[in-house]
């Protein structure tokens, strides 16, 4: 018979199982966030570069004299 501050082996896996779900799902939301980062960073990325052709085409269109 296991000591009083001893667990039972099927209460020392279910207290495992619960600390991994808890760690899986911490995982997740950091996967997410790490998802939402790279979406708007590549936004950003492809509204700088279509600013950048815009004034590259205004450039060109008004030549090198105003």
């Amino acid at each position: 018979m296991p000591a009083n501050n001893e667990k039972k082996p099927i209460q020392q896996i279910t207290d495992a199982i619960n600390a991994i779900n808890k760690d899986v799902g911490t995982i997740k939301s950091d996967i997410e966030h790490i998802k939402k980062y790279i979406r708007l960073r590549e936004a950003r990325e492809q509204l700088e570069q279509e600013r950048n052709e815009a004034i590259e085409k205004e450039y060109v269109k008004t030549g090198w004299f105003y």
